[in-house]
């Protein structure tokens, strides 16, 4: 059943009434000219016949209303009977025929369901037949309430009489409401809904607790709160109507939803009622900002230019048209990486920026830089975001690798190389090479150990490779990680490519191992008696000096020969040699001074009891010729000859070698004949 706010006069009620008061003014012609031939002889009649006017000498100067019925229902018939009351309070006998009677309420009547009287309607004077002083008419109200009947004709006017008339049967809704509302604050102003009858009277007592109403918005979808037990949209309890009528001002009903637009509200029941209002207009209610909201994604990419959305909204949680023109803002939320930091409009976070609003709007582009979970927040330094936008960053696409491991390495020792693929922020990029794949790496910066020969050898998930040579490397969402042996001590500075991507260059101090031998090192020709500085290092394993190796070592040496005339050992630092010799090692070095007495190619090596070195060869030579040494037979006889051996010799008794020439000597020793 469908029925519009305004009640009209149904087709139907208006017809009857018209046809019915036709026809009464139709009768009361006839009668009326009947009536006034009433004295005529009828010459037909054996006798005459005369028609007597009723005497005058009592007129009637009031009509007397009064009924049997004293309560009805609105719509029901109500039968009116008529009296003519002279001045003595008798009735009229001789008040015959068609009057004009005027029929009036005191009380105001529904302006769509006027009265009727014998069917016409009431503000009409209807055609009365009064019978000896007496008629009678059918009544038709329609409103509700205590009702005061009163009648006249030609002035003569009739007592008051009284009707209770019931409203019928609830049926419908009837809603008054002011012509706007303001958006998400309740209601002010006259705004009702009446619970009606077929004819518009309130239903006094109905009981929204049986009957819950439902309120909606019809043309804008918003929300309706604040009403019924519930605080929602529904009427359902029995306080909500008041005497037929919901007062919705007093109960709180809230519209949010749409705004600068019109609605119409509509009222309904369970049992199929449904009533729509009139236009409502939805305007913005006048409440300031407390409070920015932020709208937008839910993930960026690094370096990305990300568009977030600012409403100023007051308490209530509209959007506040006033907020406008340029306003200074301080963004937080983001974190800095490395050197960079986020940015909005350009502007890094922490510093104020200007931002211009219309009608509590704004649109600012963000650059977050660090892969995390942002939890943008802002301020004008008034009001700020109660509840910050949470903004995944994700990494941008790779640009360099980035190496990292230990920055200290012992020469001939495994360490772990993690490698990861960043962006340009420095953000892993965990979808490089899809996420999961082998990439073709070569790494450099690390040399060869000398002696022995060694590579810088990286071992990757299937395969082991030396510097300067690809090698697979296994990358798990941006990351990888290879072991790395050194053999060279040294500042290693590795770094690695695909050769598209590149990375920094990972610092390594690469130390020596444990001493394993002694390597000396000094001249390799030495003049006998003369004294030449030995170096001794003690060495590791890939030929890198032990620096480690430090204090005072007992070496012994050996290698050289004695003298023998005179008789003279070799020595070092003053200790002959095959005698512990105190030694001083430095930082894994060690002088010594080295004495060799014997010409011979001479090799010398030392030991500690542990460590040996090698054996450094010497070309040991003679000195200076000091004097000669005689050589012959020890027996001979007179006269005859023997060949005399003649050697310069130096101070150590080796033959010098370098007395070469003829020379002028002198011999003596012998006698003459």
């Amino acid at each position: 059943m469908y029925i519009t706010n305004t009640l009209r006069i149904p087709y139907s009620f208006r017809k009857r009434a018209i046809l019915s008061s036709l026809f009464f003014l139709t009768i009361f012609f006839i009668s009326e000219n009947i009536y006034s031939s009433s004295n005529i002889k009828i010459n037909e009649f054996k006798k005459p016949v005369h028609f007597q006017t009723p005497s005058k000498s009592q007129t009637a100067v009031q009509l007397r209303l009064s009924s049997s019925i004293t309560t009805l229902e609105a719509g029901g018939k109500l039968y009116v009977d008529i009296e003519a009351i002279d001045s003595q309070g008798q009735v009229d006998i001789g008040y015959q025929g068609f009057k004009q009677v005027l029929f009036s309420i005191l009380e105001n009547q529904l302006l769509d369901y006027p009265a009727l009287v014998n069917s016409s309607i009431i503000s009409v004077p209807t055609p009365t037949y009064f019978v000896k002083g007496k008629a009678q008419v059918v009544m038709e109200i329609f409103t509700s309430g205590l009702t005061s009947i009163q009648a006249d004709e030609s002035g003569m006017i009739s007592n008051t009489l009284s009707i209770q008339i019931k409203n019928s049967a609830w049926s419908s809704f009837k809603i008054r409401l002011e012509s706007n509302f303001k958006n998400q604050v309740p209601i002010s102003g006259v705004n009702q809904i009446s619970a009606i009858d077929g004819f518009g009277n309130v239903i006094l007592d109905f009981d929204a607790s049986k009957n819950p109403v439902t309120l909606t918005s019809a043309a804008l979808n918003g929300v309706i709160r604040g009403l019924g037990s519930k605080g929602n949209n529904v009427l359902n309890q029995s306080t909500d109507f008041v005497a037929g009528v919901a007062d919705l001002t007093a109960l709180g009903f809230t519209y949010t939803g749409l705004y600068f637009d019109f609605d119409v509200f509509a009222a309904s029941s369970e049992n199929g009622y449904y009533v729509e209002s009139d236009l409502v207009e939805i305007i913005p209610n006048d409440l300031e900002a407390t409070y920015f909201e932020l709208v937008g994604g839910n993930s960026s990419k690094a370096g990305n230019i990300y568009s977030l959305k600012i409403v100023a909204k007051n308490v209530v949680g509209q959007t506040d048209f006033n907020y406008s023109g340029v306003k200074k803002l301080e963004f937080a939320g983001a974190s800095v990486i490395g050197m960079f930091a986020a940015t909005a409009n350009g502007i890094n976070f922490g510093n104020q920026i200007d931002v211009n609003f219309t009608k509590g709007v704004a649109q600012v582009d963000l650059i977050l830089k660090k892969v995390e979970k942002a939890n943008i927040s802002l301020s004008d330094g008034v009001i700020s975001t109660t509840s910050p936008l949470s903004i995944q960053v994700n990494a941008s696409s790779a640009t360099h690798f980035e190496i990292n491991g230990s920055s200290s390495q012992q020469a001939g020792a495994k360490q772990t190389l993690s490698i990861k693929a960043l962006d340009i922020y420095g953000n892993v990029d965990k979808g490089y090479m899809g996420g999961l794949s082998d990439a073709s790496l070569v790494f450099t910066g690390a040399n060869t150990s000398m002696n022995p020969v060694q590579n810088p050898l990286v071992q990757g998930r299937y395969q082991t490779g030396i510097f300067n040579q690809g090698l697979l490397v296994l990358f798990t969402q941006g990351e990888a990680s290879v072991d790395l042996t050194l053999y060279k001590a040294e500042q290693a500075s590795i770094s690695v490519s695909n050769g598209t991507l590149s990375s920094n260059s990972f610092s390594i101090q690469v130390n020596a191992g444990s001493a394993t031998h002694f390597e000396i090192s000094g001249q390799s020709i030495q003049q006998v008696g003369a004294k030449q500085t030995l170096s001794i290092k003690a060495m590791d394993a890939y030929g890198n000096e032990a620096i480690e190796y430090t204090g005072t070592k007992t070496l012994t040496f050996s290698g050289a020969s004695p003298t023998t005339n005179p008789t003279r050992n070799p020595t070092v630092s003053g200790i002959n040699f095959g005698q512990p010799v105190q030694v001083l090692f430095t930082n894994g070095k060690a002088d010594v001074d080295l004495i060799l007495y014997q010409t011979e190619q001479a090799s010398i090596s030392a030991g500690d009891g542990t460590l040996s070195s090698n054996s450094f060869s010497i070309q040991v030579n003679a000195g200076s010729a000091t004097h000669f040494e005689i050589s012959g037979s020890s027996s001979q006889h007179a006269g005859t000859k023997q060949t005399l051996g003649i050697k310069a010799i130096d101070a150590y008794g080796n033959d010098a070698i370098e007395y070469t020439g003829t020379k002028t000597l002198t011999f003596s020793g012998a006698s003459s004949t």
